[in-house]
C-alpha cells in the first residue's frame, strides 16, 4: 500500500493520518513476527512472549498490552502453522 502514494490513510485505531502510519504499523508487525519467532527457536511459549516483549516504541499502535497479548498470541500460532 505504500506504493500507492495514498496522501489520506484511515486506520482501524487511530487518527487519520498520512503514510507514516503505514510504515509504522508495517514495522510494528516485521518486530513482531522476528520477535515471536526467535523465542519460538528458543522454546519460549506464547505466554512467556507476552510477557517478555516490548513493542511500545512504536508507538499508539502499540499502547494497549492486551490487544498486543492477543496479537504476540495469534502471531505465534501463525509461525507455529508453517507460515513464513
Amino acid at each position: 500500500m505504500l506504493g500507492w502514494e495514498v496522501q489520506t490513510v484511515v486506520p482501524g485505531h487511530g487518527a487519520v493520518s498520512g503514510l507514516e502510519a503505514l510504515r509504522v504499523q508495517r514495522n510494528y508487525l516485521s518486530a513482531m513476527r522476528d520477535q515471536v519467532r526467535d523465542g519460538m527457536r528458543a522454546g519460549k511459549s506464547a505466554d512467556q512472549l507476552v510477557t517478555e516483549l516490548d513493542l511500545r516504541k512504536y508507538g499508539f499502535i502499540a499502547s494497549d498490552q492486551a490487544a498486543n497479548a492477543t496479537s504476540v498470541r495469534a502471531m505465534y500460532r501463525h509461525l507455529g502453522s508453517g507460515n513464513p
